[in-house]
């Protein structure tokens, strides 16, 4: 990392109609604040040609002059792309240097919205991390990388209080976003707090429970990439450690993606820039362009959104007689999916009887009217009472149903494939407590698992929150891996080795959603269905990344706009306790 040493003094001048500031001063003595930037990796509002740091035109500061009260400075034309500067008042509720506080308070960028409270000798500034920053060549964006100044005098020391990332991008592509997330829902953007303190004591930051856990760069007009030569894209960040790696999605100005990720944790510190090594971006590609002898047959269902297509299998897969039908949809340009589900009886501990009817797919679009219907996760009929055995939540509201977590006295995790509010969608594994208390794993819990699974255990547990959401079983993809977890998830009742009509849901990287439904059982002469492991194969084989099973058998079955895509298994359609809807 190359270091850049600047400092550079900028004369704040008050209007003349300021008040004294020490009760001698005439109406007519200018206010002069001096100030200097520590000596550190590129900062401020630009770099330039020289790799100095300049000011930017129309650029601003808050200064808060000893008081709680607020004043707003901008940079005299003539000191625009200088690494000093001379500004003048514009606007300020109070425009005298006050005696309330020790110090004077002064924040880069300025914003209306920020506060300063004075608390047992630290200064607490409540200000926002953009989530949308702006492209600028070799440079952090205008008005993105914060700065803080505390000063008895008015000999104002300017610290850093971010640090920040550089990408060195290769490819052929011409880039109009870059959106980083962290792989553990690091805070990146949003409401923070700044704590600041004199005697050249470095500031702090915390980002608010609130925070957004992604921060996207835009370039307005696209950067057209080189395939010889790098071109830098700079970030912004507040000091951050990311435990397990991030992901940035780059998306081209014809609104193609591309995905870099890494798995290894990576530090981003206050006033240092991360270099991240040159990347060649290879373009995410579409599950149509990895489709191999199948057919579009969108036409054959009458009108679907133009984000929505349907293809039929080739009559041979995994070296089988098949017939198979995917609905694919892209989030990205508009699509959605959501659930419908019965909701259990919460009368007491997790039980998972619902006095609600079940229906046929058929029953659900006739409400619904959803372009595609797939059949959900697992239920049961016991007693003559109707139970369901998956998890199904929408809306971000209590799950209407959960995973069945008990086989005998074994407690295995089980399959769920989530959406966050974020739009990051996981499949993961999930156990709900007799109180509700519901937790999600990264990995899931041995077979055989004697141990009920907590906040602790399995390693990696998280507290669930998910925005929508629908369980099965087994996980099938995750991270990019075929995992195939049925054993674990103790699901042998499903008959996992064996062909069987199967129904499944799965993403790949470019943010496709894919429904999934297959044949078997000789309702077509010779056409058996697949195993677990074959609908694994054929789901990653399009560029699935994450992928679950739902339920299968009788149960398998797609409607798009109503009509019946494969010969469900029992000859009429089952009643079923959820659906997986597309719109």
């Amino acid at each position: 990392m190359k270091r850049f040493a600047l400092a550079f003094f900028a004369a704040i001048v008050a209007l003349a109609a300021c008040q004294k500031i020490d009760g001698s001063a005439s109406a007519e003595q200018d206010i002069i604040l001096s100030a200097s930037i520590e000596q550190s990796t590129p900062t401020k509002t630009e770099i330039g040609d020289d790799k100095n740091i300049v000011w930017s035109e129309n650029d601003r500061i808050v200064a808060f002059l000893k008081s709680a009260s607020a004043s707003q400075f901008q940079i005299l034309p003539s000191f625009v792309g200088k690494n000093y500067a001379d500004f003048s008042i514009i606007s300020s509720s109070n425009p005298t240097i006050g005696s309330d506080w020790e110090h004077i308070v002064a924040y880069y960028p300025y914003s209306g919205t920020v506060e300063c409270a004075h608390s047992a000798g630290n200064y607490l500034l409540d200000v926002e991390i953009p989530s949308e920053q702006t492209y600028g060549p070799g440079s952090f964006g205008s008005n993105t990388f914060p700065m803080v100044a505390v000063s008895a005098d008015n000999k104002l020391a300017f610290k850093n209080v971010c640090g920040g990332i550089k990408f060195q991008f290769k490819g052929s592509a011409k880039v109009a976003s870059i959106t980083l997330s962290g792989k553990n829902s690091e805070k990146l953007s949003g409401a923070a707090t700044v704590t600041a303190k004199g005697n050249g004591v470095a500031p702090t930051i915390e980002m608010a429970s609130s925070a957004s856990t992604e921060v996207t760069l835009n370039c307005p007009s696209g950067v057209q990439l080189g395939t010889a030569t790098a071109t830098e894209f700079i970030i912004s960040l507040p000091p951050v450690e990311f435990t397990k790696g991030f992901k940035v999605t780059v998306t081209d100005t014809d609104n193609r993606t591309y995905t870099v990720e890494t798995s290894k944790k990576n530090v981003v510190m206050r006033s240092s820039l991360l270099v991240m090594p040159e990347a060649t971006l290879v373009r995410d590609e579409t599950v149509e362009e990895n489709l191999y002898g199948w057919t579009n047959v969108t036409s054959n269902y009458g009108t679907l959104p133009e984000y929505i297509k349907i293809y039929k299998s080739p009559s041979t897969l995994q070296g089988k007689s098949a017939v198979a039908y995917i609905a694919v949809a892209d989030l990205d340009l508009g699509a959605r999916w959501d659930i419908w589900s019965v909701l259990i009886d919460k009368s007491g501990w997790l039980d998972t009887y619902t006095s609600y009817d079940f229906h046929t797919p058929s029953v659900i679009y006739s409400v619904q009217k959803c372009p595609v219907i797939i059949n959900g996760g697992f239920f049961y009929y016991e007693g003559g009472k109707n139970y369901t055995s998956s998890l199904a939540i929408r809306n971000s509201l209590a799950p209407l149903s959960y995973n069945i977590n008990y086989e005998g006295n074994y407690f295995p995790t089980r399959a769920a494939f989530l959406e966050y509010a974020d739009g990051t969608i996981d499949a993961c594994w999930t156990y709900a407590l007799w109180n509700y208390e519901h937790y999600m794993y990264p990995n899931p819990a041995p077979a055989y698992n004697l141990n009920q699974p907590s906040a602790s255990y399995p390693a990696g547990a998280k507290v669930f929150a998910a925005q929508t959401g629908i369980g099965g079983g087994p996980v099938l993809i995750d991270n990019g891996e075929i995992v195939n977890t049925w054993s674990e998830e103790m699901l042998s009742d499903i008959n996992p080795t064996t062909s069987q009509p199967r129904t499944a849901i799965g993403v790949t990287a470019g943010r496709e959603v894919v429904f999934f439904v297959c044949e078997g059982r000789g309702m077509t002469s010779g056409v058996y269905g697949f195993t677990t492991y074959e609908v694994a194969s054929i789901l990653k084989s399009m560029g699935c990344v994450e992928a679950i099973n739902l339920d299968g058998g009788g149960s398998s079955c797609m409607l798009v706009n109503g009509i019946e895509t494969i010969k469900v298994s029992d000859g009429y359609q089952r009643e079923i306790a959820n659906a997986v809807m597309l719109f």
